[in-house]
C-alpha cells in the first residue's frame, strides 16, 4: 500500500471518528422561537400566552401560524410580522402591529368571547373567509384605529357590544365593512375612515 493511499485512509478515519462523536442535533434545523415576554422566548404563541401574567406584553419574533385563545389581560405586539389563524379573546386585549393574513381561512381573525375592552391598532388584515373582527359577546368598548382590511366578507361584525370606535380605518369588504346585528351596539363612532358598505342585520 503506497503512501498516498495510507494518507487517504487516515484522513477518512479521522472524519468518521469526528462525525461519530457529534451530537445528533448538530444536523437538526435550528428551532425558531416566535414570541417573547421580556427576554424570555417561546416556541409558540400559545406557550407565551400560557406563561404570561395579566399586564404582560407578548412580542412576535417571527411569523405565526396557529389558533390561540387569550384569557388574560395582555398586549399582543406583532412587531410587523404576519399572523395566520384566529385569536379568541376571553379577556381585555390590546393587539397592535400585526399583519393578519388568513390565507383563505374560513373564519374571523379576531373574535371576542368575554373580553370587556378590545383595542386593535396599527394592523392590517386580509384573506379571511368571514372577516376581520367578530364581537360575539358583549364588550363595553371596542376601539379599532389605523387599520387596513381587504378581501374579507365582513370588516367588523357586531353581534353584542356597547360601543365601537373606528378611527382612520379602511375596510374593503364584499358584504359589509361594518355589520350591526339586531343585538349589536347602538353607539358606533366613525372618524376619518373609508368603509365600503355599512349594514344592519335585523
Amino acid at each position: 500500500m503506497n503512501g498516498k493511499i495510507k494518507r487517504f485512509l487516515a484522513l477518512a478515519l479521522v472524519f468518521v471518528m469526528a462525525f461519530s462523536v457529534m451530537p445528533l442535533n448538530a444536523f437538526a434545523a435550528e428551532e425558531t422561537n416566535v414570541a417573547k415576554i421580556g427576554n424570555t422566548e417561546y416556541a409558540t404563541l400559545a406557550a407565551a400566552i400560557n406563561a404570561a401574567k395579566d399586564g404582560d406584553t407578548i412580542t412576535f419574533l417571527a411569523d405565526v401560524t396557529e389558533d390561540v385563545t387569550i384569557g388574560k389581560k395582555l398586549t399582543i405586539d406583532g412587531a410587523e410580522y404576519t399572523y395566520t389563524g384566529k385569536m379568541t379573546l376571553k379577556a381585555d386585549t390590546t393587539i397592535k402591529n400585526v399583519n393578519f393574513d388568513g390565507k383563505g381561512y374560513n373564519g374571523y381573525a379576531v373574535e371576542t368571547r368575554g373580553a370587556d375592552y378590545l383595542t386593535i391598532e396599527d394592523c392590517t388584515a386580509k384573506n379571511y373567509g368571514y372577516g376581520f373582527v367578530q364581537l360575539a359577546s358583549g364588550t363595553a368598548l371596542t376601539t379599532v384605529k389605523n387599520v387596513i382590511v381587504s378581501n374579507v366578507n365582513y370588516g367588523v361584525k357586531i353581534d353584542y357590544s356597547n360601543a365601537v370606535v373606528l378611527e382612520n380605518v379602511k375596510i374593503d369588504a364584499a358584504v359589509a365593512a361594518v355589520l350591526n346585528s339586531n343585538y349589536g351596539t347602538k353607539t358606533i363612532s366613525i372618524k376619518d375612515s373609508d368603509l365600503s358598505i355599512l349594514g344592519t342585520w335585523k
